[in-house]
């Protein structure tokens, strides 16, 4: 259920989940990383697909995706150098912040 909920027409190049297994956090070629809430399965039921929300596009290729040890944070990284720290708030998890690193390679 899941697999046909998060296929898109850009390539994934990363999928991660959170450390309780609620969240996957994905990054695709198009260079949007995507946050899926996955709802709880009680016993016997049919699961029902997760809800996603795109954040902000990076300027090119995604290539990974992590999340913090304690799922608070997580980052995305991309093609140009630039690594994004996204730091969700509690009780609105369409409004999350991001400060951008430059990596040198």
């Amino acid at each position: 259920m899941i697999e046909s909920t998060l296929r898109k027409k850009d390539e994934f190049r990363d999928i991660t989940f959170d450390r309780g297994g609620s969240r996957i956090l994905t990054v695709a070629s198009d260079g949007i990383a995507r946050l899926f809430l996955v709802p709880p399965v009680p016993p016997n039921a049919m699961p029902c697909p997760p809800t996603g929300l795109e954040l902000p596009p990076h300027n090119g290729i995604a290539h990974f995706a992590q999340f913090s040890t304690c799922s608070d944070r997580f980052a995305t990284g991309c093609h140009d150098g630039t690594l994004r720290i996204w730091t969700p708030t509690p009780g609105n998890p369409t409004n999350i912040p991001y400060i951008v690193c430059t990596l040198f390679f």
